[in-house]
């Protein structure tokens, strides 16, 4: 079976250095006063803010391959506000109001994200451009506009996503055959492998 870190991912092309280059192997016991294992996404941010609130803490992060050699380092680049859950389907399942504070966290989660690149001088090649939704037929038409109409009764304005006619669409990147577009300004793109390294 091949390891992750084994299988060629485009995003550690050009990292420097290279990975596992100047990582430290365990060879004895190490006290710790706290123990994480992984080093991904969740493995590392919690590592951080640890060392952010309590820089004296001794924090110690366990990987049996290298630094984002799962998915934390090989996925589609987005860094974005949306999960895999309508609006609707949150607050159905959490109570009125819970979509609306989510999606608020998780803006402010993106925010932070940035701030801790600018911080730590972590290049990630962060880039502003937004996500954009294209609709080819009918069907998908109506179910965009009706994602963008929920939006609107959860209290989202244009900013988290709006909906274009095929013109406007076409103004940011053309495609074939488009009967509409829906838009999120609030997504960016990042290169992830650069991420979870600076973030190690």
């Amino acid at each position: 079976m091949t390891r992750p870190s084994q299988a060629r991912v485009l995003w550690q092309d050009d990292l420097r250095p290279r990975p596992g280059e100047g990582r430290s192997s365990s060879g004895g016991l190490r006290e710790a006063d706290v123990v994480i294992v992984g080093a991904g996404f969740t493995g590392l941010w919690t590592a951080y803010h640890l060392l952010v609130e309590r820089p004296g803490l001794g924090v110690v992060v366990l990987e049996a391959d290298q630094v984002g050699a799962g998915a934390s380092g090989r996925n589609g680049g987005w860094c974005t506000p949306e999960l895999p859950l309508s609006l609707d389907t949150v607050d159905e399942r959490h109570g009125p109001g819970s979509a609306h504070r989510w999606r608020n966290a998780l803006v402010d989660t993106v925010a932070a994200v940035r701030t801790t690149l600018d911080v730590e001088q972590i290049d990630a090649q962060w880039a502003d451009g937004g996500w954009l939704q294209w609709c080819r037929n009918a069907a998908q038409r109506e179910r965009v506009e009706q994602t963008v109409a929920m939006y609107r009764r959860h209290g989202f304005g244009p900013e988290a996503l709006t909906w274009m006619e095929p013109d406007e669409a076409a103004s940011i990147a053309r495609a074939t055959s488009v009967v509409g577009a829906s838009f999120s300004s609030q997504t960016t793109a990042l290169h992830p492998a650069r991420l979870v390294h600076g973030l190690a």
